[in-house]
């Protein structure tokens, strides 16, 4: 008996075990449960009450159909944007059905007019051909706004389904009534499961935009957190191993970044959703808007962390020191001693690792002072007590205290302070004499006083360096200060004390109300003038404006401005949009023409044909490698949702009560999928669809009968058969997407990318040339105030911050478009993916850089005391008068975006940009403004950072060059004879 008991209680141990387990890798938790219930409740409600005799009579034959309406309404998504959604399908859905009305009443009347009184209600050539004009002309428009409107997906494919069954019986009926009661069966249905979706979205488990975005801004601190952590790891790791060569530490440090700039672009991406809601709380619109601003200050620093590792990694290619013994080449500055250099680099570390840790130690409660503030994370539980704690003085220091922001404060003087140490120590280790009081020395880099010596030596690049990692960690700091600050200031004046109506502004209203509109911000505003400015008159570029109609002038009067309109008319016809709905059409119509025949209309119908229709709506995509990903999820997810049927049914012996249980179970299990992995949501989709037109028809027959349900003249199976049927027709509308997605051409990916990637490159050039003249403006100092929309500082901010947004949006889609080359079929030739990932990661870089550039001016427009006032004047003076290389540069990237939008070669014998040219010129300017006397001085540290994130954007520059000639060629005629001798050497 004992013997027994064990054995049980080992395996009740080893089942417990194994759950864990499974519960552990599936990630799952009660909200991921919720969320999983959620998906499956509107498609098992929805086969529920059609149980109901009132609904069983009202929609007879279609009843299934609400289910299907259900599961493509996207009860997952959040409140705001499900509300906009349901609004849009309803208006949308309610058009076609009222264009669908008016095709089946002409239709009609082609019957009517052609029929000899007498003869029977059978075929009409007529008839189906007016139905298939209509069908033909609905699947294009429908389609053509699907792709032009993403946002619209679910409403144009619920439309697609309207329209392909009212047209295919549209040309049957014999009457207007038999008409009007279909399109009023399949209208009811449709929007009844729109209606229990959006019951299921506000009343279950409800999620609102707002959460997300503050789970948003937690997993930002969070990221911030590691970002933080990862830094100080590597720094602490290089101080007794080699950081030329790659280590675990760089790794993270490279991941946690690429993680914070996801959690910053989902930030960005549901703000905008979170402002435009009703709620009950205490951050409204307003205070969301300034956490995204002061968390954006925060971002470019904390992702600047990783130009250290960057740093190091050119280090090593430029001396060869990742190459064998006997490869090893000569380095642009010579030959430099890789040990040596390890040391130097290690004493640095080691200099920095006490003030660097205290710092740390402090900004790390920073983050947790935030979260205490605005009340999120695993601190919110905590929060009274730690207001109300206030006993002891040093409480009101610690996170969550009134006087923290004074602490974090005084840490960030210290840190200051310490840097000059710091640099004290480096020149100590590279024999540089210092004053005792100041950093008064007779060292120059000039080595001799020749231009060719300049800049020669590694010890200015590792200043720079040091100098680089200094200011980055104090502005992370400084950032972490501002918002410090800024919660402490919105806490004490009493409006987070409690929660209270939170109503959208008249703007984000409107925009919500407004879902098929472009909302552009054109900048009028900004031509306001501010009082205290009225006689300053401020000139912009071109670059602010509209661009330019190369084959138009401007309009000068209304009859131009009509014309304007009618050339966009022929615009959009002409457009990638109209051009897949055109494609669209045909495929559908290959398949629906079969219903308008004689021969075969009572085979199309019966044999339900139209659901490969459907499936073409649903399946079809305009670019062949993503077509081939989603035809393979999309077949899985029919097989998938085919095969569960018999398990749901047969289980249970076809009883309805048990087999609604099943079905809710199965597809419970199903929305695992479009909640931890939403790139497959389109196979739970299909999984549940098929369920549900095979479940829900059957369930269906059982409820109304088998004379009933086949008089709409489909026949009748039962489920052993219906679910292969129905698989094999919608298998073959797969079929027929992927063979007009490659019919009569393809459009791949590969060209999609090319020219993703010079519309990127070109927005790089926008980037880089804005944020050079913020540069230059606040070197001179005539920026304004950015908190005023009439100054150019606020221009140029936001410009900024639109362009960097808009590259790290299309970086991330060109990734993407790379990846779903893959699943293209070669046809000939292959794809270099490698340069274009290459080129991928140039682009990706050039614009973190370039944004590093625009954070690191920010020292040059902060007033410093009168003790640095005469040297910050002189390097102003000097740096002014300096010619810079950034109008080569916005050149160069302008010319590659051009060569590779046009597949056109470069022109031969391109003159790069040369590296630290502006420092060179500005020595022999000057020589002792940027001499070791001034390397304490507030803006050489910002100079420092702007000359790294310059002479790397010109590397990358240069391997982009080279990248783009491999691809498009160069335009060069010249030759030269090639001996054999030659050829052997």
């Amino acid at each position: 008996m004992t013997r027994s008991n064990d054995v049980a209680q080992h395996e009740e141990h080893r089942a417990s075990r194994l759950w864990r387990k499974t519960i552990s890798n599936l990630n799952l938790d009660l909200s991921t449960f919720l969320k999983m219930v959620k998906f499956a409740l509107p498609p098992t409600i929805s086969l529920s009450i059609f149980q109901s005799t009132i609904i069983s009579n009202t929609y007879t034959t279609v009843g299934y159909l609400i289910a299907v309406g259900s599961v493509l309404s996207g009860v997952l998504q959040p409140r705001a944007v499900f509300l906009q959604t349901m609004m849009v399908n309803v208006l949308v859905i309610s058009l076609t059905a009222a264009v669908a009305t008016l095709a089946m009443w002409s239709a009609m009347q082609a019957r009517r007019h052609t029929t000899v009184p007498g003869m029977g209600e059978g075929y009409n050539s007529s008839a189906s051909g007016v139905s298939g004009v209509w069908l033909f002309f609905m699947i294009y428009a429908i389609n053509s706004l699907k792709f032009s409107r993403p946002g619209l997906k679910f409403a144009c494919v619920l439309s697609s389904i309207v329209t392909i069954i009212s047209q295919t019986y549209g040309a049957q009926n014999p009457t207007m009534e038999a008409s009007l009661t279909l399109i009023g069966h399949l209208y009811g249905a449709i929007m009844t499961g729109v209606a229990i979706a959006t019951g299921v979205n506000i009343i279950f488990f409800p999620l609102s935009c707002r959460k997300i975005v503050f789970k948003d801004v937690e997993n930002y601190v969070e990221g911030m957190r590691k970002v933080l952590s990862a830094q100080l790891e590597f720094m602490h790791t290089i101080e007794d191993h080699n950081m030329f060569h790659d280590t675990a530490e760089a790794s993270k440090l490279r991941a946690e970044v690429h993680s914070l700039r996801g959690v910053h672009g989902n930030l960005y991406a549901n703000l905008s959703w979170a402002k435009k809601e009703f709620a009950y709380g205490k951050l409204d619109g307003a205070d969301l808007s300034t956490i995204h601003r002061l968390f954006r200050k925060a971002f470019l620093p904390f992702t600047g962390f990783i130009t250290m590792t960057d740093v190091f990694e050119r280090v090593t290619k430029a001396h060869g020191w990742n190459l064998h013994q006997d490869e090893k080449r000569a380095a642009e500055e010579g030959e430099i001693d890789e040990k040596t250099t390890v040391d130097e680099y290690q004493h640095i570390m080691k200099n920095l690792h006490k003030p660097f840790g205290d710092l740390g130690h402090t900004m790390n409660d920073a983050l947790d002072h935030i979260l205490l503030k605005l009340e999120l994370g695993k601190h919110s539980s905590n929060i009274r007590s730690r207001r109300n704690d206030v006993e002891t003085p040093s409480n009101e220091k610690e996170p969550g205290g009134a006087k923290f922001a004074d602490r974090l404060q005084e840490d960030l003087d210290a840190f200051y302070q310490r840097r000059e140490a710091a640099l004290r120590a480096w020149c100590v280790e590279q024999g540089i004499q210092l004053a005792s009081d100041s950093f008064q020395s007779e060292y120059s880099w000039l080595n001799g006083g020749t231009d060719a010596a300049l800049f020669k030596t590694h010890r200015q690049r590792q200043l720079f360096v040091l100098l680089d990692i200094q200011l980055l960690m104090y502005s992370s700091g400084l950032a972490l200060l501002h918002i410090v600050e800024w919660t402490d200031a919105q806490s004490a004046s009493g409006k987070w004390d409690r929660n209270r109506l939170l109503i959208p502004a008249h703007s984000q209203i409107m925009k919500w109300l407004r879902p098929f509109s472009q909302h552009h911000d054109h900048g009028d505003h900004l031509n306001m003038e501010n009082e205290n400015e009225a006689s300053n008159e401020v000139h912009y570029g071109e670059a602010y404006d509209s661009r330019k109609n190369p084959d138009h002038l401007p309009p000068e009067n209304r009859a131009q401005y009509i014309g304007i309109f009618l050339r966009k008319i022929a615009s959009a016809l002409r457009s990638q949009h109209s051009v897949f709905g055109f494609r669209m059409a045909c495929a559908c119509m290959s398949i629906g023409v079969v219903a308008f025949l004689r021969d075969t209309q009572d085979f199309f119908v019966e044999n339900r044909l139209f659901w490969a229709e459907i499936f073409v709506a649903v399946t079809m995509v305009r670019t062949s490698g993503e077509g081939g990903f989603i035809y393979f999820l999309r077949i899985c997810g029919s097989v998938i949702g085919a095969a569960l049927t018999f398990p749901i049914y047969y289980i249970v012996d076809g009883k309805t009560p048990g087999v609604l249980v099943l079905f809710f179970v199965a597809i419970t299990a199903v929305g695992w999928i479009p909640v931890k992995r939403p790139r497959f949501i389109l196979l739970a989709m299909l999984t549940a669809i098929t369920n549900v037109i095979v479940i829900g028809y059957t369930l269906q027959v059982d409820r109304i009968g088998e004379k009933v349900a086949t008089e709409n003249r489909q026949k009748y199976y039962p489920i052993y058969l219906l679910a292969p049927y129905r698989l094999a027709v919608t298998m073959g509308g797969i079929f027929v997407a992927f063979i007009f997605t490659f019919f009569p051409f393809p459009t791949s990916e590969r060209s999609e990318l090319r020219q993703s990637l010079g519309q990127a490159l070109y927005l790089a050039a926008r980037h880089y040339a804005v944020v050079q003249e913020t540069v230059a403006a606040r070197v001179r100092g005539d920026e304004g105030d950015e908190k005023l929309k009439s100054s150019p500082g606020y221009r140029l901010e936001k410009e900024r911050t639109k362009l960097l947004s808009k590259t790290m949006l299309l970086v991330a889609q060109m990734k993407s478009q790379s990846a779903f080359t893959r699943w293209q079929i070669p046809i000939d030739c292959k794809f270099p993916k490698k340069t274009y990932d290459s080129l991928i990661g140039c682009v990706d870089r050039i614009t973190s850089y370039t944004a590093l550039i625009g954070c690191s001016s920010t020292v040059f427009a902060i007033e410093g005391d009168k003790a640095h006032g005469e040297w910050r004047q002189a390097f102003k003076n000097v740096l002014t008068s300096v010619e810079s290389s950034h109008d080569q540069i916005t050149s160069f990237l302008c010319l590659l975006s051009s060569s590779i939008l046009n597949a056109q070669p470069l022109p031969p014998h391109l003159q790069l940009p040369q590296p630290y040219g502006i420092v060179r010129v500005m020595q022999m300017m000057d020589s002792e403004i940027l001499g070791i006397s001034h390397i304490a001085e507030p803006g050489y540290a910002g100079f420092a950072m702007l000359q790294i994130s310059n002479r790397a954007i010109i590397a990358d520059l240069q391997e982009l060059t080279e990248l783009v000639k491999k691809l498009v060629g160069e335009l060069d005629f010249s030759y030269r004879h090639v001996s054999e001798k030659s050829k052997e050497l």
